[in-house]
Order: structure tokens, then C-alpha cells, then sequence
């Protein structure tokens, strides 16, 4: 009787199953009227007025009847280079 030898896979892994390092993200918070205010320079009146009337990039949160707004200042940085600033509400 004849043995035929049979091929058995590797036991390698495949190339795309390597570990790939975990690089951390690092995630820009939300700040309030308040904390805009101070980075540009406004007074807090200023700032809420321009975000209640949609002159700021901000992201309002209602709860029952108020409004808490929320903003990146990478998007209020944005807009002062943009020019938007000089807008100022009086």
C-alpha cells in the first residue's frame, strides 16, 4: 500500500491579522456662552445675543424653556478668521 502525503496548511497567521497600535484621540470639548465670551473678548450679553441670533456657530441644547448653548472654539476660532467678528451686536 502506497501512503499518499497530504498538505496541511500553515500555522502562520494571516498578514492582516496583525495588532495594529491604538493611537489616542484626543476629542475637542464643548464649551458655554461663557467660555466663548472670554476667548473672544466679548461680554456674555454680546455672545448670547449673537448666538440667539445665529451670528455664532453654536449648538443650542433646550431643556423645557431654557436654552444652553454649546460651541467648539476650533468653529468660534473659524469664524473670528473669517471675518465674522466685527459683526458686533450692539
Amino acid at each position: 500500500m502506497n501512503l499518499v502525503e497530504i498538505p496541511t496548511r500553515s500555522h502562520k497567521k494571516h498578514p492582516r491579522a496583525k495588532a495594529t497600535p491604538v493611537t489616542s484621540v484626543t476629542v475637542e470639548p464643548w464649551v458655554d456662552i461663557a467660555a466663548v465670551a472670554r476667548h473672544i473678548g466679548f461680554s456674555y450679553q454680546q455672545t448670547a445675543k449673537m448666538a440667539n441670533d445665529g451670528l455664532l456657530p453654536g449648538w443650542p441644547r433646550r431643556s423645557g424653556k431654557r436654552t444652553f448653548w454649546r460651541f467648539k472654539l476650533s468653529e468660534v476660532d473659524a469664524w473670528v478668521k473669517a471675518g465674522n467678528a466685527q459683526q458686533r451686536v450692539g
